[in-house]
């Protein structure tokens, strides 16, 4: 029975999106004249531009009972109590939210049945819930969807608090769709199917009732703490899909006890389930409760951090390293990921000798990817005494959350002071000509050149430059901003460095 739920329900699919592809449209886009604080932004017409309007709608986004495919463009920032899609006639209304919008719900999300609801999220575009996410609401026992898709660039996706199912619902996250829930996830309402090939996050999952997970492709499932099959529930991943399972798997004895019923656990082909937990319940995989293709597909392994706290980590390294370079004397920090979840950003921290952590430098990350992404940050404000140099990253989720990676370990080469290789001129100044002349050649073979200005008032940040030329293009700018009396031109290049005491009248 649940088997042939799950084909109803991938044909239900397939017949959904046939419906998105046909018919008449309407669209609306944000225009941002409105306060984004208007509760009733999205009844009213002056908030909005109307495009194409092959249904005679209103000048506002109609979100209740019609055969016309609504369409809605947001670019601005919305805040609202509550959102509700009215549902009958197969409702289909789509929601693109774009890298300079928001649609943020301080109340719940309401889809009701025979509503067909689709969020597109693009560059940063956010749908942010407080309350929950609820699939199916009102009477009836019409099928209710909703859909995520877009990209998951710059920490674009939907979040929410809670998600509930009534029955005849249907959750899919086609690929980069992103679905955070910060709360548990339980449903035990009948025919309920989620269908994911993006990425699913939930505090814990509990399935039960005649209700299916299919996890495919790439998709990434990540439960916090425990899940938990019931009844004759049914979780399959298949294809490269992973489900990780921040807790324990917990699936009673007497679930899935049924005539001709599936396994409530099915990993195919390259599928794999990844267990933190130290403490899973579950029959012994055997074909009916549990069926496995793949060699070795669940995984249990307890990679404590921290007060034997197991936690899924939002990266997977591929790589650290840090490496000293000559010829611009500066430390160069890679890394690669091999995948990532929620990942906000990278700092990057520095000791010298050992001696306190301090941050030197910021890396965007990707947010989500499940390919290789290699990153690259170049050190050029070196100690000049040198020394051993020890850098790490540290990974901030988009929740504030961070990990550390592994330590690095640089050893800087001091530098050789010399007198008489540079000369400033004129020297006493006004601030208006101060150059820099190459006096002994010697000492220079062209290597790149760094330089400040150091002021007991004021100091200008390290400058690089290719050439003699370069340094004197960018020294009067910075000299007519100093201030009057002694400063010090600080030249640094491969492994020297000069100080030149100048006057400013």
């Amino acid at each position: 029975m649940r088997f042939f739920t799950f084909i109803l329900f991938s044909l239900l699919l397939l017949f959904g999106v046939a419906v998105e592809g046909y018919g008449q449209t309407v669209t609306y886009t944000s225009n941002g004249t409105c306060d984004p604080n208007n509760p009733s932004y999205f009844i009213d017409g002056t908030c909005w531009t109307k495009g194409d309007d092959e249904c005679g709608f209103p000048d506002y986004p109609f979100l209740n009972t019609t055969t016309c495919t609504v369409i809605i463009n947001i670019y601005h920032e919305i805040n609202l109590a509550d959102l509700t899609i009215g549902g009958g006639d197969a409702t289909i209304i789509r929601l693109n939210i774009y890298s300079t919008g928001s649609l943020n719900l301080s109340g719940d999300l309401n889809i009701d049945k025979g509503a067909f609801f689709r969020v597109f999220h693009y560059d940063g575009g956010k749908l942010n819930i407080e309350g929950s996410i609820n699939i199916g609401t009102g009477t009836g026992n019409d099928l209710a969807e909703i859909r995520i898709g877009g990209n998951s660039n710059s920490g674009s996706g939907v979040y929410s608090n809670g998600l509930n199912f009534g029955n005849q619902s249907r959750l899919r996250i086609d690929p980069n769709g992103v679905l955070v829930i910060d709360g548990p996830t339980s449903f035990a309402a009948n025919n309920i199917a989620i269908f994911n090939e993006g990425f699913f996050r939930t505090k814990s999952l509990v399935v039960e009732g005649k209700s299916s997970i299919s996890n495919t492709g790439d998709g990434v499932i990540v439960i916090d703490e425990n899940l938990e099959l019931k009844g004759n529930a049914e979780l399959v991943v298949t294809g490269s899909a992973e489900v990780e399972v921040g807790g324990n798997i917990v699936i009673p004895n007497n679930a899935g006890n049924c005539n001709n019923c599936p396994p409530l656990l099915s990993v195919q082909q390259n599928g794999a389930v990844r267990v933190c937990g130290p403490n899973s319940t579950y029959p012994p995989v055997d074909g009916k409760t549990i069926s496995v293709d793949p060699e070795d597909p669940i995984r249990n392994y307890n990679p404590y951090y921290g007060g034997g706290a197991c936690r899924i980590l939002p990266v997977e390294y591929i790589y650290t390293e840090a490496r000293f370079l000559k010829q611009t004397r500066s430390s160069e920090i890679s890394w690669a990921t091999a995948k990532e979840w929620e990942s906000s950003h990278f700092e990057i921290e520095r000791a010298l000798e050992g001696i306190k952590f301090e941050k030197i430098g910021e890396v965007k990350s990707a947010g989500w990817s499940d390919n290789i992404i290699e990153y690259e940050f170049e050190d050029n404000n070196l100690p000049l005494t040198g020394g051993n140099l020890l850098y790490r990253l540290k990974q901030v989720d988009l929740n504030g959350k961070y990990n550390y990676s592994q330590v690095l370990s640089v050893r800087i080469p001091g530098v050789e002071y010399t007198q008489g290789v540079w000369r400033a001129y004129p020297n006493p100044t006004d601030g208006n000509a101060l150059r820099i002349n190459l006096m002994d050649a010697s000492q220079y073979n062209q290597e790149p050149l760094t330089f400040r200005l150091i002021h007991p008032m004021i100091q200008t940040q390290p400058i690089s430059v290719a050439s003699e030329n370069d340094m004197n293009e960018a020294m009067g700018d910075l000299s007519r901003r100093m201030p009057k009396g002694v400063f010090v031109v600080e030249i640094q290049w491969g492994q020297k460095v000069e100080h030149i005491k100048v006057l400013k009248q």
